[in-house]
């Protein structure tokens, strides 16, 4: 077991390590992780830059590809690093992704989304916050660990995971159904969200359940609204009873929680809901 002493010179070398933390944001930014249906070519280029990176301080390091053929290399690439512990105590993993989202409208930024820039003490570049910092944070927390020549009690397991930012279906999802990784007495961190004091632990976080539904309808002139069927109103109709059923089933609120109860809500509707005066037909 570590005491003060030991966890005041881990403190130490993290602060030391700083501009190296700083220059990994600086390449990260520059490597951007887009999904191919967000224009991007996906993380392949981030992961062959930290796995040379962690294989360099002397990590094992494992690369797990989940097929896509949206992707220019045909996958999306996971890693996984391995920091040996004492004993056959229980992994510590933590997770956390590799993609990002994209920048938006370029006027909205004050210089280049994928060139990191350092002010005032701040790292500003597209990923910087979501979810690198907590990456770069966890990569070197093992580094200096590495850097004092340290030994764990346990296992400690860095799982960098893709997709995270469009649904986990390539990512963690992905690696569950198809690599035994993680044991059901290990621990499991996921640094991807807090506080600005770093005091806060989440518990859990949101999840999405997609459901499509269709509704169809009978065209007509809007001036003549009794000869069609309107699309439009019987889908208003369904969200509105989805939403009291959902509401009623999920009133459950336990305070451990932020917000306590649940924040099941409908997001979202495609395009070609019309009126009935419409052209198309609905749906």
């Amino acid at each position: 077991m570590w005491n003060a002493e030991v966890f005041g010179r881990i403190c130490t070398r993290i602060d030391q390590l700083e501009p190296e933390m700083v220059e990994m944001q600086r390449r990260l930014v520059a490597l951007p992780a887009l999904c191919p249906r967000s224009g991007g070519e996906g993380e392949k280029a981030r992961v062959d830059y930290l796995k040379g990176v962690l294989e360099g301080w002397g990590l094992k390091v494992e690369e797990f590809r989940a097929p896509d053929p949206e992707a220019p290399c045909g996958f999306r690439p996971s890693l996984v690093a391995r920091l040996a512990g004492r004993g056959q105590k229980p992994t510590l993993w933590i997770m956390t992704h590799l993609d990002i989202v994209p920048p938006g409208p370029a006027e909205l930024w004050d210089s280049d989304p994928f060139v990191a820039r350092v002010e005032s003490g701040r790292i500003y570049g597209r990923g910087t916050e979501d979810n690198q910092q907590e990456m770069v944070a966890s990569l070197f927390a093992v580094k200096a660990l590495l850097d004092l020549r340290l030994t764990p009690e346990a296992d400690v397991a860095l799982m960098l995971v893709a997709d995270e930012e469009t649904g986990s279906a390539l990512g963690a999802e992905w690696l569950l159904a198809n690599h035994q990784l993680c044991g059901r007495d290990d621990l499991v961190v996921v640094p991807d969200a807090g506080n600005t004091e770093g005091t806060m632990l989440e518990v859990a976080e949101k999840s999405i359940a997609w459901v499509k539904f269709t509704t169809l309808g009978r065209q007509t002139h809007g001036s003549t609204p009794h000869h069609g069927n309107n699309a439009h109103r019987a889908g208003a109709n369904l969200l509105l009873r989805l939403d009291r059923v959902l509401h009623e089933k999920y009133a459950a609120q336990d305070g451990l929680f932020s917000p306590p109860a649940s924040s099941t809500e409908m997001v979202s509707a495609e395009k070609g809901m019309h009126s009935p005066d419409s052209n198309s037909n609905h749906r």
